[in-house]
């Protein structure tokens, strides 16, 4: 294959996925990781891509991109789904418990047909899902709701949450770097989620792959301040041992 045809493969392929990791690259191009990262360097200097930490991703899923719900809802379908069945296992019953927005957190929800306790999400999706099951006393965060997004923030969810207390609450990511830390695109939800894990005595974050090879606009928190992560299997393992190294749970499905 030409150097030319490669780099066209590589892009077609990130069109298709978003983000992608080099050494996923290597093995689907059948070249070295030194020749993917030559031609990722030439595609970034093209402005064709974003280099990332171990990976690149598309110029559309930049630092700042937030996708709407709709667009979210169709991407990793199987590892969220594996990831909330994962999950569902650290609910007690008549436990209090928080769902952050997200689709990863919506599957979860769906799961929770024979749960019985207290719930708070700022959510809208998850709260529709939730209203009728009979074993759940649902709490809806009220506020400014985000057209797209169809969640509650603004000073009058932050005001709720703030005195809240919870048993344990399940956040999702728009990135998670074990250096950076937790990341968010959106800067009104980034105080919503703080006050969700200052309310929390166990924090989970529940976070495919494709969230550790990118960055987000806004800082949420310290990696470390996270109890527990779940995460599909296509993790990077350079990955995997520095989040072990900073003692966080990390369960991989």
């Amino acid at each position: 294959m030409l150097p030319a045809e490669r780099m066209q493969a590589l892009l077609d392929y990130l069109d298709k996925h978003e983000v992608v990791s080099v050494d996923y690259l290597s093995r689907y191009l059948g070249v070295s990781k030194a020749t993917v990262r030559r031609d990722i360097k030439e595609l970034e200097e093209r402005k064709k891509l974003i280099r990332t930490r171990g990976g690149v991703m598309t110029v559309a899923r930049g630092m700042t991109y937030e996708p709407a719900f709709h667009e979210k809802r169709s991407r990793k379908v199987d590892e969220k789904r594996r990831i909330a069945q994962a999950a569902l296992k650290y609910l007690e019953q008549n436990e209090t418990v928080i769902l952050d927005s997200g689709t990863t957190a919506l599957e979860l929800a769906r799961l929770m047909t024979n749960y019985t306790g207290v719930v708070i999400t700022n959510d809208l999706y998850i709260a529709y899902e939730l209203a009728d099951y009979s074993g759940i006393e649902l709490i809806m965060i009220g506020g400014s709701i985000k057209k797209g997004i169809h969640v509650a923030t603004g000073c009058y969810a932050e005001m709720m949450l703030s005195g809240m207390r919870a048993d344990k609450v399940f956040l999702g990511a728009d990135a998670f770097d074990p250096k950076n830390g937790f990341m968010n695109a959106n800067l009104e939800e980034v105080k919503i989620k703080q006050l969700m894990m200052q309310a929390a005595r166990e924090i989970n974050l529940l976070c495919d792959h494709t969230k550790f090879t990118r960055q987000s606009l806004a800082k949420v928190s310290e990696a470390s301040e996270i109890d527990r992560i779940i995460t599909d299997d296509e993790i990077e393992s350079e990955t995997e041992i520095e989040l072990r190294e900073l003692d966080i749970e990390l369960e991989i499905v």
